[in-house]
Protein backbone atom coordinates (compact mmCIF):
# COMPACT_ATOMS: atom_id res chain seq x y z
CA UNK A 1 0.00 0.00 0.00
CA UNK A 2 3.04 2.04 0.64
CA UNK A 3 4.11 1.54 -2.87
CA UNK A 4 1.53 2.61 -4.46
CA UNK A 5 0.64 5.40 -2.66
CA UNK A 6 4.19 6.40 -3.07
CA UNK A 7 3.98 6.16 -6.75
CA UNK A 8 0.69 7.74 -7.00
CA UNK A 9 2.42 10.90 -4.88
CA UNK A 10 5.46 10.58 -7.98
CA UNK A 11 2.99 10.80 -10.85
CA UNK A 12 1.24 13.59 -9.43
CA UNK A 13 4.72 15.29 -8.53
CA UNK A 14 5.68 14.96 -12.16
CA UNK A 15 2.89 15.72 -13.82
CA UNK A 16 2.95 19.46 -12.22
CA UNK A 17 6.30 19.93 -12.87
CA UNK A 18 4.93 18.97 -16.56
CA UNK A 19 2.58 21.39 -16.40
CA UNK A 20 4.79 24.14 -14.31
CA UNK A 21 6.90 23.67 -17.51
CA UNK A 22 4.35 23.86 -20.49
CA UNK A 23 2.64 27.11 -18.84
CA UNK A 24 6.19 28.43 -18.52
CA UNK A 25 7.28 28.05 -22.37
CA UNK A 26 3.81 29.31 -23.11
CA UNK A 27 3.83 32.18 -21.70
CA UNK A 28 7.94 32.46 -23.07
CA UNK A 29 6.21 31.96 -26.54
CA UNK A 30 3.86 34.66 -25.87
CA UNK A 31 6.18 37.35 -24.69
CA UNK A 32 8.57 36.47 -27.54
CA UNK A 33 5.42 37.24 -30.15
CA UNK A 34 4.76 39.81 -28.04
CA UNK A 35 8.35 41.05 -28.64
CA UNK A 36 8.15 40.31 -31.73
CA UNK A 37 5.12 42.61 -32.92
CA UNK A 38 6.33 45.49 -30.73
CA UNK A 39 10.01 45.86 -32.68
CA UNK A 40 8.29 45.45 -36.21
CA UNK A 41 5.79 48.01 -35.45
CA UNK A 42 8.97 50.29 -34.51
CA UNK A 43 10.65 48.94 -36.86
CA UNK A 44 7.77 50.42 -39.53
CA UNK A 45 6.73 53.71 -37.54
CA UNK A 46 10.67 54.93 -37.91
CA UNK A 47 10.87 53.94 -41.60
CA UNK A 48 7.80 55.80 -42.52
CA UNK A 49 8.71 58.88 -40.51
CA UNK A 50 11.97 58.78 -42.30
CA UNK A 51 10.21 58.73 -45.74
CA UNK A 52 7.81 61.43 -44.59
CA UNK A 53 10.71 63.53 -43.61
CA UNK A 54 12.74 63.51 -46.22
CA UNK A 55 9.80 64.20 -48.65
CA UNK A 56 9.69 67.57 -50.22
CA UNK A 57 6.96 70.09 -49.07
CA UNK A 58 5.02 69.59 -52.04
CA UNK A 59 4.51 66.10 -51.22
CA UNK A 60 4.20 67.03 -47.36
CA UNK A 61 1.37 69.18 -48.36
CA UNK A 62 -0.48 66.40 -51.27
CA UNK A 63 -0.37 63.67 -48.28
CA UNK A 64 -2.08 66.05 -45.88
CA UNK A 65 -4.69 67.46 -48.49
CA UNK A 66 -5.50 63.95 -49.66
CA UNK A 67 -5.95 63.23 -45.62
CA UNK A 68 -8.31 65.73 -45.17
CA UNK A 69 -10.17 65.37 -48.62
CA UNK A 70 -10.88 61.48 -47.21
CA UNK A 71 -11.39 62.25 -43.34
CA UNK A 72 -13.90 64.92 -45.38
CA UNK A 73 -15.76 62.73 -47.49
CA UNK A 74 -16.24 60.23 -45.23
CA UNK A 75 -17.61 62.23 -42.50
CA UNK A 76 -19.90 63.77 -45.13
CA UNK A 77 -21.29 59.99 -46.03
CA UNK A 78 -21.53 59.19 -42.61
CA UNK A 79 -23.89 61.97 -41.81
CA UNK A 80 -26.04 61.46 -45.02
CA UNK A 81 -26.50 58.09 -44.04
CA UNK A 82 -27.70 59.42 -40.41
CA UNK A 83 -29.89 61.76 -42.13
CA UNK A 84 -31.20 59.33 -44.08
CA UNK A 85 -32.72 57.48 -41.13
CA UNK A 86 -33.60 60.13 -39.34
CA UNK A 87 -36.05 61.75 -41.65
CA UNK A 88 -38.79 59.29 -42.85
CA UNK A 89 -40.36 61.92 -45.01
CA UNK A 90 -36.69 61.01 -47.46
CA UNK A 91 -38.26 57.77 -47.92
CA UNK A 92 -40.76 58.84 -51.18
CA UNK A 93 -37.31 59.78 -52.48
CA UNK A 94 -35.37 56.99 -51.84
CA UNK A 95 -38.42 54.54 -53.37
CA UNK A 96 -39.53 53.17 -50.45
CA UNK A 97 -43.84 52.75 -50.61
CA UNK A 98 -45.48 54.38 -48.23
CA UNK A 99 -49.52 54.27 -47.75
CA UNK A 100 -51.70 56.60 -49.36
CA UNK A 101 -54.46 56.16 -46.44
CA UNK A 102 -54.13 59.33 -44.37
CA UNK A 103 -55.97 58.06 -41.17
CA UNK A 104 -53.96 54.51 -40.87
CA UNK A 105 -50.51 56.85 -41.45
CA UNK A 106 -49.22 57.57 -37.58
CA UNK A 107 -47.56 61.14 -37.52
CA UNK A 108 -43.60 61.76 -38.19
CA UNK A 109 -41.96 63.19 -35.53
CA UNK A 110 -40.62 66.36 -36.40
CA UNK A 111 -37.08 66.25 -36.24
CA UNK A 112 -35.23 69.52 -36.75
CA UNK A 113 -31.37 69.65 -37.89
CA UNK A 114 -29.17 72.43 -37.47
CA UNK A 115 -26.26 72.47 -40.21
CA UNK A 116 -23.11 72.17 -38.70
CA UNK A 117 -20.80 71.07 -41.75
CA UNK A 118 -19.95 71.92 -45.40
CA UNK A 119 -22.36 73.50 -47.38
CA UNK A 120 -23.83 71.32 -50.40
CA UNK A 121 -21.66 74.07 -52.43
CA UNK A 122 -18.56 73.19 -50.74
CA UNK A 123 -19.48 69.26 -50.88
CA UNK A 124 -19.89 69.29 -55.09
CA UNK A 125 -16.79 70.50 -54.73
CA UNK A 126 -14.96 67.88 -53.07
CA UNK A 127 -16.85 65.24 -54.72
CA UNK A 128 -15.51 67.40 -58.04
CA UNK A 129 -11.57 66.86 -56.38
CA UNK A 130 -12.72 62.83 -56.62
CA UNK A 131 -9.76 62.53 -59.56
CA UNK A 132 -7.78 64.41 -57.55
CA UNK A 133 -8.21 62.44 -54.58
CA UNK A 134 -7.56 58.89 -56.33
CA UNK A 135 -4.38 60.30 -58.05
CA UNK A 136 -2.97 61.18 -55.00
CA UNK A 137 -3.81 57.82 -53.56
CA UNK A 138 -2.39 56.25 -56.15
CA UNK A 139 0.67 58.18 -55.20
Amino acid sequence: MRYLRLREATIKCQAMIRYFLANLEVLRARRKAKLEKWASTMIQLNYRRYKYRNLGADKKQAMMDAAVTIQAFIRGSLVRIRLEDMMPSRGVQLGVKVDDKPEEKPKPEQVVVVRTGPTEEEIAEMLGKKKLLFKLLDE
